[in-house]
């Protein structure tokens, strides 16, 4: 739904449920739809309803990565971090290339304070991607907390070199 997406893209919330709403009427298992709306939700922060929408769409198309992601964050948002890093190693197991979702797992397994799992994703989010400013800035911080000072302060400097703004953003994510 192109429409749908393109309202979500700005924002307009209503406007994009409207159009996923009115797709699902004609068909009800139309996939971007339900992804769609599920989005929708998310960002109006009802994450119980975001959770139903995102398991009716991965009902129907079990292989899409980025659903489990975002069905990942959601499930984080609302301190189920468990349930977050499962749907992560689903959306990998899916997209072993998805730098995203080893940036974003590593993330959760830092707010976990499982540092050595962290510094795992992040490296192998760094393996496919070596300039990504988050993985290096996660990386560095989890670094720091398990000890690896040289290491770690190396990462947040690399990091501050390619985004000076860096640590406000991953301190948005709410992850120390």
């Amino acid at each position: 739904n192109g429409r749908g997406r393109a309202f979500l893209e700005i924002h307009d919330l209503d406007s994009a449920m409207a159009d996923y709403d009115r797709a699902l009427a004609l068909d009800p298992r139309h996939v971007s739809s339900l992804f769609g709306r599920a989005m929708v939700l998310y960002q109006r922060r009802e994450l119980d309803a975001a959770i139903v929408a995102f398991d009716a769409e991965l009902a129907l198309d079990p292989t899409n990565a980025i659903g489990f992601a975002n069905r990942a964050e959601t499930y984080f948002d609302m301190g189920k971090v468990n349930r977050a890093i499962q749907d992560y190693d689903q959306a990998l197991k899916l997209d072993p290339h998805y730098v995203t979702g080893f940036v974003n797992r590593g993330r959760i397994q830092q707010a976990k304070e499982n540092y050595a799992a962290a510094i795992a994703d992040y490296g192998a989010a760094l393996a496919l991607d070596p300039n990504r400013p988050l993985a290096l800035y996660g990386r560095g911080l989890a670094r720091l907390r398990s000890g690896q000072r040289v290491e770690g302060e190396i990462d947040i400097n690399t990091a501050k070199g390619l985004d000076p703004n860096i640590g406000k953003e991953f301190a948005s994510y709410g992850v120390r």
